[in-house]
Protein backbone atom coordinates (compact mmCIF):
# COMPACT_ATOMS: atom_id res chain seq x y z
CA UNK A 1 0.00 0.00 0.00
CA UNK A 2 2.92 2.32 -0.52
CA UNK A 3 1.33 3.77 -3.63
CA UNK A 4 -2.18 3.84 -4.98
CA UNK A 5 -0.98 2.32 -8.25
CA UNK A 6 0.24 -0.78 -6.41
CA UNK A 7 -2.75 -1.60 -4.22
CA UNK A 8 -3.72 -4.72 -6.10
CA UNK A 9 -7.21 -3.31 -6.63
CA UNK A 10 -8.90 -4.77 -9.67
CA UNK A 11 -10.20 -1.88 -11.82
CA UNK A 12 -13.98 -1.71 -12.01
CA UNK A 13 -16.14 0.08 -14.55
CA UNK A 14 -19.18 1.12 -12.58
CA UNK A 15 -21.15 4.25 -13.35
CA UNK A 16 -19.51 6.34 -10.67
CA UNK A 17 -18.96 5.62 -6.99
CA UNK A 18 -22.49 6.47 -5.83
CA UNK A 19 -24.65 5.58 -8.84
CA UNK A 20 -22.72 2.36 -9.43
CA UNK A 21 -23.08 1.36 -5.77
CA UNK A 22 -26.82 2.02 -5.82
CA UNK A 23 -27.13 -0.01 -9.03
CA UNK A 24 -25.46 -3.00 -7.35
CA UNK A 25 -27.74 -2.55 -4.32
CA UNK A 26 -30.80 -2.56 -6.57
CA UNK A 27 -29.58 -5.65 -8.42
CA UNK A 28 -29.47 -7.73 -5.22
CA UNK A 29 -31.80 -5.75 -3.01
CA UNK A 30 -33.06 -8.66 -0.88
CA UNK A 31 -29.53 -9.81 -0.12
CA UNK A 32 -28.37 -6.27 0.59
CA UNK A 33 -31.24 -5.77 3.02
CA UNK A 34 -30.18 -9.02 4.71
CA UNK A 35 -26.59 -7.75 4.99
CA UNK A 36 -27.74 -4.45 6.48
CA UNK A 37 -29.99 -6.23 8.96
CA UNK A 38 -27.23 -8.64 9.94
CA UNK A 39 -24.75 -5.82 10.55
CA UNK A 40 -27.36 -3.83 12.50
CA UNK A 41 -27.83 -6.78 14.87
CA UNK A 42 -24.27 -6.21 16.11
CA UNK A 43 -25.51 -2.90 17.54
CA UNK A 44 -28.46 -4.49 19.34
CA UNK A 45 -26.72 -5.01 22.72
CA UNK A 46 -25.60 -1.37 22.89
CA UNK A 47 -29.05 -0.21 21.81
CA UNK A 48 -30.60 -2.13 24.70
CA UNK A 49 -27.97 -0.72 27.08
CA UNK A 50 -28.77 2.87 26.14
CA UNK A 51 -32.55 2.41 25.90
CA UNK A 52 -33.04 0.44 29.13
CA UNK A 53 -31.79 2.97 31.64
CA UNK A 54 -33.21 0.91 34.49
CA UNK A 55 -30.78 -1.94 33.99
CA UNK A 56 -27.88 -2.28 36.46
CA UNK A 57 -24.75 -0.42 35.40
CA UNK A 58 -22.79 -3.66 35.15
CA UNK A 59 -25.33 -5.18 32.76
CA UNK A 60 -25.39 -2.07 30.59
CA UNK A 61 -21.60 -2.02 30.48
CA UNK A 62 -21.53 -5.70 29.48
CA UNK A 63 -24.03 -5.05 26.69
CA UNK A 64 -21.97 -2.12 25.38
CA UNK A 65 -18.84 -4.27 25.49
CA UNK A 66 -20.65 -7.00 23.53
CA UNK A 67 -21.34 -4.54 20.73
CA UNK A 68 -17.70 -3.45 20.72
CA UNK A 69 -16.68 -7.09 20.29
CA UNK A 70 -19.26 -7.79 17.57
CA UNK A 71 -19.22 -4.66 15.42
CA UNK A 72 -15.64 -4.93 14.09
CA UNK A 73 -15.91 -8.49 12.66
CA UNK A 74 -19.45 -7.70 11.48
CA UNK A 75 -18.09 -4.68 9.62
CA UNK A 76 -15.37 -6.79 8.02
CA UNK A 77 -17.92 -9.33 6.81
CA UNK A 78 -20.25 -6.62 5.50
CA UNK A 79 -17.51 -5.01 3.44
CA UNK A 80 -16.17 -8.35 2.19
CA UNK A 81 -19.61 -9.32 0.92
CA UNK A 82 -20.38 -6.00 -0.77
CA UNK A 83 -16.91 -6.17 -2.31
CA UNK A 84 -17.85 -9.53 -3.83
CA UNK A 85 -21.13 -8.04 -5.09
CA UNK A 86 -19.26 -5.16 -6.74
CA UNK A 87 -17.09 -7.76 -8.48
CA UNK A 88 -20.21 -9.27 -10.01
CA UNK A 89 -20.80 -12.18 -7.65
CA UNK A 90 -24.31 -13.16 -6.67
CA UNK A 91 -24.37 -13.29 -2.90
CA UNK A 92 -25.55 -16.44 -1.21
CA UNK A 93 -24.97 -18.69 1.76
CA UNK A 94 -21.69 -20.04 0.40
CA UNK A 95 -20.33 -16.53 -0.11
CA UNK A 96 -21.36 -15.53 3.40
CA UNK A 97 -19.71 -18.60 4.95
CA UNK A 98 -16.53 -17.94 2.99
CA UNK A 99 -16.50 -14.32 4.14
CA UNK A 100 -17.05 -15.40 7.75
CA UNK A 101 -14.10 -17.77 7.58
CA UNK A 102 -11.82 -15.46 5.65
CA UNK A 103 -12.28 -11.98 7.02
CA UNK A 104 -13.54 -11.88 10.59
CA UNK A 105 -10.11 -12.46 12.18
CA UNK A 106 -8.46 -10.06 9.73
CA UNK A 107 -11.11 -7.45 10.54
CA UNK A 108 -10.32 -7.62 14.25
CA UNK A 109 -6.57 -7.56 13.60
CA UNK A 110 -6.69 -4.66 11.14
CA UNK A 111 -9.69 -2.50 12.10
CA UNK A 112 -9.63 -2.67 15.90
CA UNK A 113 -6.82 -0.09 16.23
CA UNK A 114 -8.28 2.49 13.80
CA UNK A 115 -11.71 2.29 15.41
CA UNK A 116 -10.22 2.53 18.90
CA UNK A 117 -8.47 5.71 17.78
CA UNK A 118 -11.77 7.06 16.44
CA UNK A 119 -13.63 6.24 19.66
CA UNK A 120 -10.84 7.81 21.70
CA UNK A 121 -11.05 11.01 19.66
CA UNK A 122 -14.83 11.12 20.09
CA UNK A 123 -14.40 10.85 23.85
CA UNK A 124 -11.63 13.47 23.78
CA UNK A 125 -13.83 15.88 21.81
CA UNK A 126 -16.68 15.41 24.29
CA UNK A 127 -14.42 15.92 27.30
CA UNK A 128 -12.69 18.92 25.70
CA UNK A 129 -15.97 20.71 24.99
CA UNK A 130 -15.90 22.54 28.32
CA UNK A 131 -12.18 23.34 28.33
CA UNK A 132 -10.08 26.06 26.68
CA UNK A 133 -11.42 26.94 23.19
CA UNK A 134 -8.10 26.09 21.55
CA UNK A 135 -8.14 22.61 23.10
CA UNK A 136 -11.80 22.08 22.15
CA UNK A 137 -11.26 23.18 18.54
CA UNK A 138 -8.13 21.05 18.25
CA UNK A 139 -9.98 17.99 19.49
CA UNK A 140 -12.89 18.62 17.12
CA UNK A 141 -10.61 19.14 14.12
CA UNK A 142 -8.70 15.96 14.92
CA UNK A 143 -11.99 14.06 15.12
CA UNK A 144 -13.14 15.54 11.80
CA UNK A 145 -9.92 14.57 10.00
CA UNK A 146 -9.93 11.02 11.35
CA UNK A 147 -13.65 10.64 10.61
CA UNK A 148 -13.01 11.56 6.98
CA UNK A 149 -10.09 9.12 6.83
CA UNK A 150 -12.30 6.40 8.29
CA UNK A 151 -14.33 6.04 5.09
CA UNK A 152 -11.29 4.28 3.58
CA UNK A 153 -10.44 1.88 6.42
CA UNK A 154 -12.80 -1.05 5.76
CA UNK A 155 -12.49 -0.79 1.94
CA UNK A 156 -8.70 -1.00 2.27
CA UNK A 157 -9.12 -4.11 4.43
CA UNK A 158 -11.09 -5.98 1.77
CA UNK A 159 -9.39 -4.61 -1.36
CA UNK A 160 -5.70 -4.64 -0.38
CA UNK A 161 -4.16 -8.09 0.16
CA UNK A 162 -2.23 -8.43 3.42
CA UNK A 163 -3.58 -5.20 4.90
CA UNK A 164 -2.34 -4.24 8.37
CA UNK A 165 -3.68 -1.77 10.91
CA UNK A 166 -0.83 0.68 10.39
CA UNK A 167 -1.01 0.16 6.63
CA UNK A 168 -4.72 0.97 6.62
CA UNK A 169 -4.14 4.13 8.66
CA UNK A 170 -1.34 5.21 6.33
CA UNK A 171 -3.23 4.23 3.19
CA UNK A 172 -6.30 6.20 4.26
CA UNK A 173 -4.20 9.28 4.95
CA UNK A 174 -2.57 8.95 1.51
CA UNK A 175 -5.97 8.65 -0.15
CA UNK A 176 -7.23 11.78 1.58
CA UNK A 177 -4.10 13.61 0.43
CA UNK A 178 -3.96 12.27 -3.12
CA UNK A 179 -7.67 11.91 -3.89
CA UNK A 180 -9.28 14.86 -2.07
CA UNK A 181 -12.13 15.12 -4.59
CA UNK A 182 -13.14 11.49 -4.23
CA UNK A 183 -12.71 11.68 -0.47
CA UNK A 184 -15.02 14.69 -0.18
CA UNK A 185 -17.60 13.07 -2.46
CA UNK A 186 -17.47 9.88 -0.43
CA UNK A 187 -17.70 11.69 2.90
CA UNK A 188 -20.64 13.81 1.72
CA UNK A 189 -22.48 10.80 0.27
CA UNK A 190 -21.89 8.88 3.50
CA UNK A 191 -23.17 11.81 5.55
CA UNK A 192 -26.30 12.13 3.39
CA UNK A 193 -27.19 8.46 3.74
CA UNK A 194 -26.44 8.53 7.47
CA UNK A 195 -28.85 11.44 7.87
CA UNK A 196 -31.47 9.54 5.86
CA UNK A 197 -30.91 6.59 8.18
CA UNK A 198 -31.36 8.74 11.27
CA UNK A 199 -34.56 10.23 9.90
CA UNK A 200 -35.95 6.84 8.82
CA UNK A 201 -35.15 4.18 11.37
CA UNK A 202 -36.15 1.39 8.99
CA UNK A 203 -33.71 2.74 6.41
CA UNK A 204 -30.90 2.76 8.95
CA UNK A 205 -31.50 -0.91 9.71
CA UNK A 206 -32.45 -2.29 6.30
CA UNK A 207 -30.45 -0.31 3.76
CA UNK A 208 -27.93 2.27 4.97
CA UNK A 209 -25.14 -0.08 6.18
CA UNK A 210 -24.96 -1.91 2.83
CA UNK A 211 -25.31 1.31 0.81
CA UNK A 212 -22.47 2.98 2.71
CA UNK A 213 -20.24 -0.07 2.33
CA UNK A 214 -20.98 -0.27 -1.42
CA UNK A 215 -20.25 3.42 -1.94
CA UNK A 216 -16.99 3.34 0.00
CA UNK A 217 -15.61 0.18 -1.63
CA UNK A 218 -16.62 1.45 -5.08
CA UNK A 219 -14.97 4.74 -4.22
CA UNK A 220 -11.70 2.93 -3.52
CA UNK A 221 -11.97 1.10 -6.84
CA UNK A 222 -12.24 4.47 -8.60
CA UNK A 223 -9.29 5.81 -6.60
CA UNK A 224 -7.27 2.82 -7.81
CA UNK A 225 -8.20 3.72 -11.38
CA UNK A 226 -6.99 7.29 -10.88
CA UNK A 227 -10.45 8.86 -11.08
CA UNK A 228 -11.18 12.01 -9.14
Amino acid sequence: MTALDHTGIAPERHRGPVIGALAVFGGQVERMVGLSLGWSLSLAPATVAFAASGLPAGVRLALAAATCLLVVPATGMLYALVSAALDGEELGLATAVEAMRGVWADAVRVLALPYLILVGLIMAAVLAAGTHPVVAVGAQLSLLVVSVCSIWWAPLLVRVPGATALGVLRGAALLVWRRPGLTVRGALASAVFLIIGVLTVAGAVLAVPAVLALIQVNLLDHAGEGDD
